[in-house]
């Protein structure tokens, strides 16, 4: 869910009918920025698959898939009883999405989306005594360097390049057997997207709450 300047650029370009050329003085009116928020920010659904393995003294590793990115990540955890603190660093690279259209933006078309970015989550975790139960909470923030080509109606398509800043918090409860978890989690996070797009700069803010279900086994 998105709120702020962001959704507000989402909802202009819905109902938007009449669009600029990408060489006019105004390139960066409400159907782009609507585009743009939706390039850099993927609001909706999106499948999740990941892995993670241990590597001894409380260090692990991670491997996740999320459709828009691939993110690969190490942490290490100081480990108090039922209670635990950890420190992570994540690298994502952000996949080439080619789309001809978007069921909210049918006039828009957004070619190849890719960049690369890093995160930083420090989580604080705590778990039943038999491990029934565990939950978790922290800050996390990140950044990302974007870029593609986006079209609108019949307006040729145009090169665009960016970054997107984001920080805020998650929290997770995951409840299950020995082996096999449901996992609950909230992600809250301010963005800030810079972009630049036939010659002129503009920035992209808001909020986004992004719950998330996955189902883990444990081995």
């Amino acid at each position: 869910m998105l709120f702020g300047s962001a959704s507000s650029a989402l909802a202009d370009a819905r109902v938007t009918q009449a669009l600029p050329s990408a060489s006019s003085a105004d390139a960066p009116s409400s159907p782009y920025r609507g585009a743009l928020a939706l390039a850099t920010l993927s609001p909706g659904i999106a499948p999740w698959i990941g892995a993670r393995v241990g590597l001894g003294s409380q260090n692990e590793a991670g491997l996740i898939y999320s459709g828009r990115s691939l993110r690969i990540d190490a942490r290490h955890a100081f480990v108090d009883g039922a209670w635990a603190l950890s420190f992570g660093l994540g690298g994502t690279a952000v996949l080439a999405q080619p789309r001809a259209s978007d069921n909210d933006l049918p006039a828009v078309r957004i070619q190849g989306t890719s960049g690369w970015g890093f995160d930083v989550p420090v989580l604080v975790g705590w778990q039943s005594p038999a491990g029934l139960v565990r939950w978790w909470t922290g800050p996390r923030g990140g950044y990302e360097h974007l870029g593609g080509r986006v079209g609108l109606q019949d307006v040729e398509s145009i090169a665009w390049s960016g970054s997107h800043r984001w920080a805020g918090a998650q929290a997770g409860l995951a409840m299950g057997l020995r082996h096999v978890f449901l996992a609950l989690e909230l992600d809250a996070f301010y963005h800030w997207v810079h972009v630049s797009i036939s010659d002129q700069n503009f920035t992209i803010h808001g909020f986004t709450l992004a719950p998330g279900s996955a189902l883990v086994a444990k081995f």
